[in-house]
């Protein structure tokens, strides 16, 4: 795996746990570890921080591993673009947001921002789950991240049934840890697929 997908899965698998934790949480309890109106401004400040980091380390990966994602496929060369510009606009709007914590009477600006990235962030589950079935069928090398991705499509209409059934449960944490884990595990490796080896030259050779 590069450097860059290391760092995507390191700070998808913090920004996951903390998703999961507050899921398990507000089961549980019925009430968030982090209430919105209440939540310390440092709080919230981490918290965007590293969701903005983990947007922008996303978008990295899909842009450094295009070549092996797209493999010749117009149809999935779109469907990544379009993520990667989706994810760009959360990258976007989660750095402006928290530049904006300690800034007063910010509400209209709020109400834009959270439109514009919920927009974004519920699109994002659209074109992973999009992307990860393609990739899935047609780049078995690929099959880590596109297994993941592909579960989104699982894991959301559950979201959705948990919803209408007003089950405490009801969290979009575990698409969500979908979303941005597999897309770093886009940058995995196969295992075997180094590079082919090199001959060794006959002993007779070596020794001369």
């Amino acid at each position: 795996m590069t450097r860059t997908g290391w760092a995507a899965l390191l700070v998808a698998i913090l920004i996951s746990a903390y998703s999961l934790a507050e899921a398990v949480a507000t089961g549980l309890t019925g009430h968030s570890m982090l209430d919105t109106d209440a939540g310390p401004a440092v709080a919230h400040g981490v918290v965007g921080l590293l969701l903005t980091g983990t947007f922008t380390l996303s978008v990295a990966v899909l842009h450094e591993q295009s070549t092996r994602i797209d493999a010749g496929s117009r149809p999935r060369r779109w469907l990544r673009r379009v993520l990667q510009a989706d994810l760009g606009v959360c990258a976007a709007v989660g750095a402006v947001t928290v530049a904006l914590i300690p800034v007063p009477d910010n509400a209209s600006i709020d109400a834009i921002l959270g439109a514009v990235g919920g927009v974004a962030f519920l699109l994002g589950f659209v074109l992973g789950a999009a992307l990860g079935l393609t990739t899935l069928v047609r780049r078995p090398e690929l099959r880590a991240g596109a297994i993941c991705l592909a579960a989104i499509a699982v894991l959301v209409p559950i979201t959705i049934v948990l919803g209408v059934l007003h089950s405490p449960w009801t969290h979009i944490a575990y698409a969500e840890s979908a979303l941005y884990i597999g897309i770093a595990l886009l940058a995995r490796k196969p295992l075997g697929k180094t590079g082919p080896a090199r001959a060794r030259p006959p002993a007779h050779l070596v020794h001369a």
